[in-house]
């Protein structure tokens, strides 16, 4: 890949301690036993920071990538179950939403094999005590992956994703928002994942990319997503990352701050006169 980012944070932590127990790999797949409290103590003052100044995160307590190793040279679903808890414990006093897992992709582990470990912590633990809301990034629908409530026990509200960059039609999925809208007990939905300005042979930040970014805003509200709706800027590769790729780096042709300032971003404030016009 191109596109390959260091996992240290400012200080040089990793979020997991080394060496592994992976034979061969120990150097390179980290004990996902002990968690390094350094790197969270870091991510503690990011999401305060972000919260002080109108943000509110999504985290996402891992990426479906680490699944086959974790739970075959670990202990499944329970180490992964308390690696859940920990992080949702963490942070259940900020304002954030939580997932047990970015499962944008299903080349990896079964969605049951990660669903099971995610309802044991809500059969251990129970929902976050102040009702931080749960759902994660799915291949497609939250409801196609995990089911509804009565089987994702953890899911609090629906997500679509991953549709943003698909021979340049997202609006193909909107159905699957207009499926979860028809669910009952009824949950909020979202498109996690629509069009990201810039994408599609656009130029980032033009009128041809701030055009497509409201179809996909008022297209997944008008579907279903009544949850909001999320802003995305950037593609894939180094090329054009911005908030795709949080980038950051000096070399970087778009920065997290230029994909905020873009005029589609601006436009998502207009979303919430739409849907609450009387």
């Amino acid at each position: 890949t191109k596109s390959a980012k260091d996992m240290h944070d400012e200080k040089g932590n990793r979020a997991f301690l080394f060496p592994g127990k992976v034979p061969g790999y120990e150097d390179y797949f980290p004990d996902v036993d002990r968690i390094n409290p350094a790197y969270f103590r870091n991510l503690d003052k990011k999401i305060d920071y972000l919260n002080a100044h109108g943000f509110t995160p999504f985290i996402e307590v891992a990426r479906r990538d680490i699944g086959p190793a974790w739970k075959k040279y670990y202990q499944w679903p329970q180490s992964y179950t308390r690696y859940i808890q920990y992080v949702w414990s963490r942070y259940q006093a900020n304002n954030c939403f939580f997932s047990p897992i970015h499962f944008d992709w299903d080349g990896s582990l079964p969605a049951d094999d990660w669903n099971l470990a995610a309802n044991k912590v809500i059969e251990k633990y129970g929902h976050s005590p102040f009702g931080t809301l749960v759902s994660c990034n799915p291949t497609g629908s939250s409801l196609e992956n995990f089911g509804h409530t009565d089987k994702a026990k953890w899911l609090t509200f629906h997500q679509i994703g991953n549709f943003h960059h698909r021979d340049g039609h997202g609006h193909r999925s909107y159905h699957l928002l207009t499926d979860i809208f028809n669910t009952a007990p009824a949950l909020p939905a979202i498109n996690g994942e629509p069009y990201y300005d810039g994408q599609h042979e656009t130029v980032p930040g033009s009128p041809t990319a701030a055009l497509y970014s409201r179809s996909a805003m008022y297209g997944s509200v008008l579907s279903g997503g009544l949850g909001g709706h999320i802003y995305g800027a950037g593609k894939e590769g180094t090329e054009g990352g911005a908030m795709w790729g949080g980038n950051v780096e000096p070399a970087a042709n778009n920065k997290i701050w230029d994909g905020i300032r873009w005029p589609s971003g601006d436009q998502m404030r207009h979303l919430r006169t739409f849907c609450f016009v009387r």
